[in-house]
This record gives structure tokens, sequence and C-alpha cells, in this order.
């Protein structure tokens, strides 16, 4: 359903193979790793999955990052995607500890 290719947008992206419905969880995109001291959870580290970093910059996205627990994180279709549309998201609106740089990204 989904693969690596090349981007027009930036090295490579992530696309689908199928069409893809709206408000759909895609894939989980990292998972955030706690340590527990006398029952006080305190994050320590993020597990990515592999197609994290793959998944490039745009504006106007068709992909959002949902969770509903704050550990375990998905990236979900926030509009109707195409087939063989490429996944975006605006890192923008990443959570503060996944903030990435959009320098040098190319808007289409």
């Amino acid at each position: 359903m989904l693969e690596v290719k090349p981007s027009p947008i930036e090295g490579e992206g992530v696309f689908t193979s199928t069409a893809i419905k709206k408000n759909k969880n895609l894939f989980w995109m990292f998972e955030k790793i706690t340590l527990a001291i006398n029952d006080v959870a305190y994050p320590r580290d993020l597990k990515l999955s592999d197609l994290c970093w793959k998944v490039n910059h745009q504006k106007n996205p068709n992909c959002k990052i949902r969770t509903n627990d704050g550990f375990l994180w998905y990236l979900n279709s926030c509009k109707k995607i195409e087939k063989n549309e490429e996944l975006t998201l605006d890192y923008t609106t990443l959570p503060y500890f996944m903030q990435r740089d959009i320098e040098g990204y190319k808007e289409l």
C-alpha cells in the first residue's frame, strides 16, 4: 500500500499505491518511551518508524499526526488521497519534540 520513491518535493517520499479515505491511520510514526519513577512517567526517548523521516513537508498537507494516548503517534490522512499521491505533513504542526527544518522544501 505504501512505498518510498523519488519525490518532486525533496529527496525521497512516501507514496500510496491505492486511494485512501479521509481520517485513516496509515502507520505509526513514533512512540514516546517513558521511564516510570514512583508511579510518575517521564519522557525518555522516541522510537521512530522506518517511514517517519521519508514523509515530506507541505503547507497544505494531505496528512497529520494523531495520537489517542500521547505515547503512540500515527500518520493520519486529513483528506482523501488519490492513488500514487505522495503523503505529506506540515512540519510546523508537529509536536515540539519532533520539529524539523523546512528550509529548502519545494511547494507543489
